[in-house]
């Protein structure tokens, strides 16, 4: 959820790329498992809030696009 500033979102699915922008106060999206995400905004002040339905864990989370493509093509 955007809480201040634009943030561009990018999702890959292991076919294709889509993209959004939040740029409203409240804006957000409900974003599922297993996409590849990147998010970033060019405004330092900026902020964006994430909820989880599970609490943090790193072993869960895939760091590097190469693996991530090769876990997508298991």
């Amino acid at each position: 959820m955007a809480l201040s500033g634009s943030w561009e979102l990018r999702f890959y699915d292991g076919n294709e790329w889509s993209s959004f922008n939040l740029s409203q106060p409240g804006s957000g999206l409900l974003v599922g498992p297993g996409l590849w995400r990147e998010i970033s905004t060019e405004d330092s002040s900026a902020v964006l809030s994430v909820f989880a339905s599970a609490a943090f864990d790193e072993s869960d989370y895939i760091r590097d696009f190469q693996d991530y493509e090769a876990w997508r093509n298991l």
